[in-house]
């Protein structure tokens, strides 16, 4: 008997620019894929907090330790963690470190990925499989990248893998350029 899924926490930075690659891959690869309903997204840090201890100190907490980032702007190609996991990584990983550090520096009783990875790479992860099938699936995908987008806000969900539900979400700082003047709240944009 299998046993029953554990409830986890995630903070992320969701990449709807990798939504499309991602759903072609779900369309023409037959080996694993992120499961439907799992949008593309920049993991912060996995697994956070057992969602029984989310309280609302700690959703203030987030709020300060992401208050002093500024929204960036990124690019992402695609990329490999070993041969057996295709994925898109940042030409700049740097500001997605950083807010990974913060999270650790916060509650380092909450290691990056369980502790199972020592160094922080940021990554949109889309399929894995036999290296020889992922290196036809990523020669039909050369045209899709690079992709670019913009972080400008941390989502924290909560629940069962593959079936997790938005928490709360924290804006990253707009410059004054960006900022849209009053009427509309911080974080609504």
């Amino acid at each position: 008997m299998l046993a029953e899924a554990e409830s986890q926490s995630v903070l992320a930075i969701s990449v709807p620019e990798a939504d499309g690659v991602l759903n072609r891959i779900r369309s023409i690869y037959a080996g694993e894929v992120p499961p439907r309903g799992a949008n593309a997204h920049i993991t912060i840090q996995y697994p956070w907090m057992p969602p029984a201890l989310i309280t609302e100190q700690a959703i203030l907490d987030l709020t300060t330790v992401f208050s002093g980032f500024p929204c960036f702007d990124f690019s992402l190609q695609l990329g490999w963690f070993g041969h057996e996991v295709l994925l898109l990584v940042p030409e700049n990983p740097a500001p997605f470190v950083r807010l990974t550090e913060a999270v650790l520096d916060r509650w380092p009783e909450y290691p990056y990925y369980g502790g199972e990875h020592s160094q922080i790479e940021p990554h949109v992860s889309l399929a894995y499989g036999k290296e020889r099938n992922l290196w036809d699936l990523a020669e039909q995908l050369a045209d899709c990248v690079p992709l670019h987008g913009r972080a400008t806000h941390i989502t924290l969900s909560a629940g069962i893998p593959g079936a997790m539900t938005c928490r709360a979400r924290f804006p990253l700082t707009m410059t004054a350029a960006e900022n849209p003047g009053p009427g509309l709240p911080p974080g609504c944009w």
